[in-house]
């Protein structure tokens, strides 16, 4: 990830993650915050997230109003899992 993409605005990482809270969960938040390293790796790292968010609902061919909460990013040592979630259910019960 090429971090010079980045606006040059003077934001912290924690600054930064949380213009993304309706898009990101809590849990995807604190594994951005307590990433070790750098700042350069916390956004790296969140970066790395979003990608991964973008590329699923590209591939179900969804747009950017999918809602992105209930695509989750999980890191297990060096794996990241991505879960969704599908909190839409329509009640077919009357048919």
């Amino acid at each position: 990830m090429d971090v010079q993409t980045r606006s040059n605005l003077p934001l912290t990482i924690k600054q930064y993650v949380e213009m993304f809270t309706e898009q990101l969960t809590i849990n995807e938040i604190e594994m951005i915050l307590q990433e070790s390293g750098d700042e350069d790796a916390r956004y790296n790292l969140f970066y790395l997230i979003w990608s991964l968010k973008e590329a699923f609902i590209k591939a179900i061919g969804q747009g950017l109003g999918y809602d992105l909460l209930n695509v989750i990013i999980k890191s297990i040592f060096c794996f990241f899992f991505l879960f969704v979630f599908n909190n839409n259910k329509k009640d077919n019960s009357n048919e």
